[in-house]
């Protein structure tokens, strides 16, 4: 009867850590032991532990280079209404419209363009090529930017440069499982999430405000179009300096070692043709979504992508009333840079601390907390007169927190859910579904932003709260199943005194 008692009570404390607590079945990847390091300098940063080949300088340089593509791809975004004024001259009640377009068009290049990029560096057994090709390509476009005189021209410039940074987003989160050991890879890709932040800050306190610097806001030598010369000229120095720096200062490590194994497991297995081979993708990441896990993440991945595309609107809004009670183009984006910047700070911890949520509640739960909050923050237009006012703070800040609260806590519960046999399959599928809401939110918000500045907000309010009901009624079926379960087990136990310890400790992890 113990014996019996003490089987039971191990297998509630089992069940409880894979369907209460959220954890995932552990990965098929088996690492060998490795002593723990003798000093701080074995591990980055003294809390991650690297994989073999890879140095401290490696993972440096890796951190370097996320901040700089995101501060890159906001640079863009931010921009976004100063280059549709100054250089394509669009008028500003087609400008709306028109962000709509070069967002959509540009989505539907960098769809393709991820998964050929991230299938050659598989190819080629090497990340550090598709680094130095991606800043290139980025670099050159960047650099045509100023020199669109229409709105096509400045469409054909974009589309171009969503080539490279489609290279660029194809391998720079594969890279990070490359140089790090399964148990500290949390912790690496929560840094991920602070250099997000960084380069938001970056962006919002240095790039935006090239213009008005170099300029000195129309008084100096140059007149603010010529600073954007400059300023475009500057980014893409920039951006070439990194891509040469990436190639010399980046390893491809363990990645690489395995060549030999890769090309002799290749050769045992049939060559199938490139189209069967992608129809087999999809349908093993349309398959896993018989986990309900799944298919909520792929609906967290369209969500998430529509609320981190706010700033887009942001910009046009407040940039459009700055410039409207007289403040030049290079001003009022300056002026957004320290606003938008602000309230990134203020959101700078909301990775980290969404991570360490993660590894102590259930995900649904957590998401389900997160879209709540975000349904709130972006609802709140309609409390806001205009741009104008303190009120903005708070309120650029609440989107900022729930942007970044949504999409951290959409890639936790897909990292828990994907099953590890197709998790390429899946991830490849989530982040199509991104790329479908950036491009709806961005195409339709557009449209409707030209007729009320408060309807794209008001669009993305309605999709995080279709996301938290979904979410909050998966998380009562997750619990549901879990008591149900519990009742079971409890039901099984033989002897009053076995039920009673039994009872309470189920009553603990409830509580």
């Amino acid at each position: 009867m113990a014996t019996t008692s003490n089987i039971t009570k191990q297998t509630l404390e089992e069940e409880d850590a894979l369907l209460f607590h959220g954890e995932s079945e552990p990965d098929l990847e088996i690492e060998k032991p490795a002593k723990p390091p003798k000093t701080w300098r074995d591990k980055f940063l003294g809390i991650i532990q690297r994989k073999k080949g890879i140095s401290n300088i490696n993972m440096a340089m890796y951190y370097v280079v996320v901040i700089v593509i995101i501060s890159g791809i906001n640079f863009l975004g931010s921009t976004g209404p100063y280059v549709l004024t100054k250089f394509a001259k669009v008028p500003k009640s087609e400008q709306g419209r028109a962000t709509g377009d070069i967002s959509l068009f540009t989505e539907c290049v960098k769809i393709p363009c991820i998964w050929i990029w991230g299938s050659f560096s598989d190819s080629i057994r090497s990340r550090k090529p598709i680094f130095l090709i991606g800043f290139t390509i980025s670099a050159l476009a960047i650099s045509f930017i100023p020199m669109t005189t229409s709105f096509y021209t400045l469409l054909a410039t974009r589309m171009s440069c969503s080539v490279g940074l489609a290279a660029l987003l194809s391998v720079y989160l594969a890279t990070i499982a490359d140089y790090t050991s399964i148990k500290d890879r949390g912790k690496a890709t929560g840094l991920v999430g602070l250099c997000l932040n960084i380069a938001s800050l970056f962006n919002s306190f240095v790039l935006v405000n090239m213009p008005v610097w170099i300029s000195g806001d129309g008084k100096g030598y140059l007149t603010t179009t010529q600073a954007g010369y400059v300023s475009f000229t500057i980014m893409s120095v920039y951006l070439l300096l990194v891509g040469v720096l990436s190639l010399f200062l980046l390893h491809d490590g363990e990645f690489a070692r395995k060549e030999k194994k890769f090309n002799k497991n290749e050769i045992a297995k049939p060559k199938r043709n490139i189209i069967i081979r992608t129809i087999t993708i999809f349908v093993e990441a349309i398959t896993a979504m018989k986990d309900p896990l799944v298919a909520l993440s792929y609906l967290a991945a369209f969500v998430s992508r529509m609320d981190a595309n706010v700033s887009s609107f942001n910009s046009l809004w407040l940039i459009g009333e700055l410039e409207e009670a007289g403040m030049s183009s290079s001003a009022a984006l300056s002026k957004y840079g320290q606003i938008s910047g602000t309230c990134s700070f203020i959101s700078i911890l909301t990775a980290p601390l969404i991570g360490l949520l993660s590894d102590r509640m259930s995900k649904t739960l957590l998401m389900s907390i997160i879209t709540l909050f975000a349904t709130f923050s972006f609802g709140s237009v309609l409390l806001v007169p205009n741009l104008q006012g303190w009120w903005v703070y708070p309120f650029f800040a609440s989107m900022s927190i729930s942007g970044i609260g949504v999409m951290v806590s959409s890639n936790i519960l897909i990292a828990h859910a994907a099953p590890q046999e197709v998790r390429g399959s899946v991830m490849g599928l989530y982040n199509l579904m991104g790329s479908f809401g950036l491009a709806t939110a961005n195409k339709v918000g557009g449209i409707i932003y030209d007729i009320n500045k408060r309807n794209p907000y008001l669009l993305i309010t309605g999709s995080t709260a279709v996301l938290f009901i979904v979410t909050s009624i998966a998380m009562m079926l997750q619990l549901g199943r879990w008591l149900f379960g519990k009742s079971r087990q409890l039901s099984m136990i033989e002897g009053p005194q076995e039920k009673e310890e039994a009872a309470k400790a189920l009553l603990v992890q409830v509580q």
